[in-house]
């Protein structure tokens, strides 16, 4: 069953959503501003740490945040030592001791970058889902959500509080208008 839904900006999802894609905009950002301050020329990066979803590191969990990078030449023969071996896609994490993963967890501190972010999962909304395989999309227009799913077990009663119930072409349309408008 394929269902679409409109959830309003006074809504707990699209509270939980906003607030998510906040913290991953300003862990980009101040991540990149790390980066660019240390001559890091990577332009994709791996953060991690053993704590909390979506909240700022302590002083002492600092040791638990994890750094790495897919290095271009430039940043392999400056950070040769500093490097692990490379891991699967050519990641490579910076080693425990380096200067710069030390210089990276007191940033991270001193700045309260989030160091795991996690994404509002659908399951907790639509629980029919319970843990079967499903798809949506998801989309921003107008100050309201638009998100489509479909899944073999989706009941036609689960409408989570919150979410409007909309008609399929209703989805399909506003989807093209705004596609239209990004072009």
């Amino acid at each position: 069953m394929e269902k679409a839904f409109r959830i309003e900006s006074n809504e707990k999802y699209y509270i939980d959503l906003e607030k998510y894609i906040h913290i991953t905009d300003e862990q980009r950002k101040l991540i990149k501003e790390f980066m660019d301050n240390h001559n890091i020329k990577a332009d994709k990066y791996y953060l991690s740490g053993t704590g909390f979803m979506n909240c700022t590191f302590k002083e002492r969990d600092k040791e638990d945040i994890s750094f790495g990078i897919i290095p271009t030449e430039e940043d392999k023969a400056t950070f040769s030592k500093m490097l692990c071996k490379e891991k699967e896609e050519g990641l490579c994490l910076f080693k425990k001791k380096s200067k710069i993963l030390k210089e990276l967890q007191d940033y991270c501190i001193e700045n309260e970058v989030v160091i795991n972010s996690w994404k509002p999962r659908l399951r907790d909304y639509l629980v029919s889902l319970s843990y079967y395989a499903y798809s949506s999309g998801l989309f921003k227009y107008n100050n309201c959500y638009y998100l489509n799913v479909d899944s073999e077990i989706l009941k036609d009663d689960d409408v989570p509080e919150g979410f409007i119930e909309i008609k399929m072409s209703e989805f399909y349309k506003i989807k093209e208008v705004k596609e239209s408008e990004d072009k």
